[in-house]
């Protein structure tokens, strides 16, 4: 018995006095010593351990299980997730039964178990008798196996709530929709998924969630990443928030072995693993976890990091790239930054590119838009752009997202806005060595293209491409308007007897889903312009006022100068050819037929504003020959391109162009 009896786990034991057992009763400064306890274990001869899997890790390091002394027979766990490294232990030890239990102390005192023999990995396992586990969404229905969703409590241990506590009592304690009418189930707060094997995994904390960079993090599942690693005993990960308000992961980890992995080689094999967000930035290798009382880790405890460059490179070769490595350093919330480090490639993302602009704007007295920074995201080459014609750079056709690498290029098609550059978001995920390029309309420098179709648009790119790229094999993206071109100039280079590798598409749909009559309507035309000024501050990243009522006009230029945001500092006229480029997309939209493309096709599906009836694939089969492989996204059409979500998008992506690069090869 190590814990303390505050903790409704450590009453356990004593029931095993009824069936005729010895109990330990563990004092304070033994169980601080976990050498000294293993060596009274192996003295006495104690054949039970009940235990946190944090401080049971502690025990296994001090040599509980080694085979030149006594095991205990039954190795309990509980109170946390148990670590996949201590699971695959016990399940390798013989002579030791390992066995995990799952119960809040609202749930007296177990209501899950898993034997540890019965399971591959780390779980939770079935509901003990007399209980019932239901795993429920958001509107208490029950989701498949596979999907996560909060666990939730019904039966004979159930509590009766929280004494003198009402309101707690009726938020935690509610209806049970499937049992006896006027019975309770307990929401728990865990977040778990159903197995094939009729078992439940255990996820992390509904409020373990953090949310950095615009997108939501469990910790928990970061954490069982990190511990499973070669060479990790034990591993606990929280967010830093640094001076400048930047939150960042930091993992502390315990080493299993003396050939603990380099910091380095940790984070490249986690990528392998784990979407870009939820890899730590940083790794603390301390001797062991500091624990609480209870025996859980006391994040409390943990030590500052010390962050370090995570820049470097060349120095400053002069003042204006010396102020700028400051500017970009304070923004990113890093000590130092190189002048040739990529502002994407150090965590960058379109939202702190706004902030990023306004310091600049703020420090040389210089107008500088958030496309000088996706046209040159280096501090070299911003230097050199500011004070030239950096808004012709970001407005060009084919725009250079990232130039080197020896990789295939992948090329970008722009939404009916007209602009790529939402598309750096991708460009921390893809391989490093593989070239982004983006295709944004013509129109945005003023002068609309005269062109029919959609078809004949992607020819004038194409010609583009070609100045980069003179042959196939060709790898295509495109969200929305630039789905319907990508897949349209892919169709166009196979009646050519040319090679596309690669084609995905972002909640991209055939025009011929569409009833394009109203752009017909007299008054089409008035009735955008009084939508346009909405439109102009969605694109720019602003909230247009709730209701239906118009935007002004002169509001909306104004609000978007003083954002100092994505579209700071354009002038009217660029503001009118935005909205000129998305009326003249939809016209093209109207007059173009979808072609046949013979491929595969990965595609990402915004679910909030995808009707069920226009699903892919139900209505893409028609116009493909190929495969397509469908990720859907909990995300609205016009939400796809934010930080978050391309978050999501990006690792998978990677994923597809090197399998489709790998294909081309063989």
């Amino acid at each position: 018995h190590t814990v303390s009896f505050a903790f409704d786990m450590s009453w356990e034991e004593f029931f095993w006095l009824v069936d005729g057992h010895e109990v330990h009763v563990i004092g304070e400064e033994l169980r601080l010593d976990p050498a000294a306890l293993t060596a009274h274990y192996d003295r006495v001869g104690i054949d039970v351990v009940n235990v946190t899997p944090s401080y049971g890790l502690q025990l296994v390091e001090a040599g509980l299980l080694d085979a030149d002394r006594h095991r205990p027979t039954l190795f309990l766990l509980g109170g946390e997730a148990v670590p996949d490294g201590l699971w695959e232990l016990l399940k390798r030890t013989e002579g030791t039964m390992g066995y995990n239990l799952y119960g809040p102390t609202e749930y007296t005192i177990n209501a899950l178990g898993a034997d540890v023999d019965d399971s591959a990995g780390s779980c939770v396992g079935r509901p003990i008798h007399n209980t019932r586990a239901y795993v429920l969404d958001s509107a208490l229905r029950p989701v498949p196996a596979g999907v996560a969703g909060e666990l939730y409590l019904a039966g004979a241990g159930l509590a009766r709530g929280y004494f003198g506590r009402p309101s707690l009592t009726a938020e935690r304690f509610v209806a049970d929709p499937f049992g006896e009418p006027g019975t309770l189930m307990y929401r728990t707060g865990d977040l778990v998924r159903w197995r094939g094997d009729a078992q439940i995994d255990y996820l992390g904390r509904a409020d373990d969630q953090v949310k950095i960079r615009g997108f939501r993090i469990e910790l928990g599942e970061v954490e069982s990443a990190v511990a499973a690693e070669p060479g990790i005993a034990a591993a606990a990960v929280v967010v830093h928030t640094g001076p400048t308000g930047v939150k960042r992961l930091v993992a502390y980890t315990v080493a299993s072995a003396s050939d603990a992995p380099e910091p380095a080689a940790l984070r490249a094999r986690l990528s392998a693993t784990l979407p870009e967000y939820m890899v730590p930035s940083a790794f603390v290798e301390l001797s062991a976890l500091p624990l609480t009382v209870n025996g859980k880790v006391d994040r409390a405890a943990l030590p500052a990091p010390d962050l370090g460059d995570a820049g470097g490179g060349r120095a400053p070769k002069d003042a204006r790239e010396e102020l700028l490595c400051a500017i970009f350093a304070e923004v990113l919330g890093l000590e130092r930054v190189g002048a040739e480090d990529n502002f994407f490639e150090l965590g960058g993302h379109s939202l702190l590119a706004m902030r990023l602009v306004g310091r600049i704007r703020a420090s040389l007295g210089t107008p500088v838009q958030v496309g000088a920074v996706m046209a040159a995201p280096t501090v070299a080459d911003l230097a050199a752009r500011i004070g030239s014609d950096a808004r012709r750079d970001a407005l060009r056709v084919l725009m250079s997202l990232r130039e080197r690498g020896t990789a295939a290029p992948l090329f970008c098609f722009h939404p009916a806005s007209g602009f790529a550059w939402q598309y750096t978001g991708l460009l921390r995920h893809l391989d490093a060595d593989r070239p982004v390029y983006g295709l944004q309309s013509p129109g945005l420098a003023g002068t609309q293209p005269d062109v029919a179709d959609v078809a004949a648009l992607a020819e004038l790119y194409l010609a583009e491409i070609r100045t980069v790229q003179p042959q196939g094999p060709y790898h295509f993206l495109g969200y929305s308007f630039g789905g319907t071109v990508a897949q349209t100039l892919a169709a166009l280079l196979q009646e050519r007897g040319e090679e596309v590798a690669f084609l995905g598409l972002l909640d991209a749909y055939p025009p011929e889903i569409e009833d394009w009559s109203y752009i017909d309507a007299p008054d089409w035309r008035e009735r955008l312009e009084r939508e346009e000024s909405g439109f102009l501050l969605s694109v720019a990243g602003l909230n247009p006022p709730e209701g239906d009522a118009p935007v002004d006009r002169a509001e909306a230029v104004g609000a978007i100068r003083d954002s100092q945001g994505l579209l700071a500092g354009f002038d009217e006229a660029l503001l009118g050819a935005i909205v000129d480029t998305n009326v003249h997309c939809v016209r093209l939209l109207s007059r173009s037929r979808t072609l046949r493309y013979r491929g595969d096709v990965l595609f990402f599906t915004a679910s909030r504003s995808t009707p069920a009836e226009e699903a892919p694939g139900l209505v893409w089969p028609a116009y493909l020959d190929g495969r397509i492989e469908e990720h859907v996204l909990d995300c609205a059409h016009d939400d796809l391109m934010s930080p978050g979500v391309l978050a999501e998008i990006g690792p998978v992506l990677a994923r597809a162009l090197a399998s489709a690069e790998s294909a081309a090869r063989d």
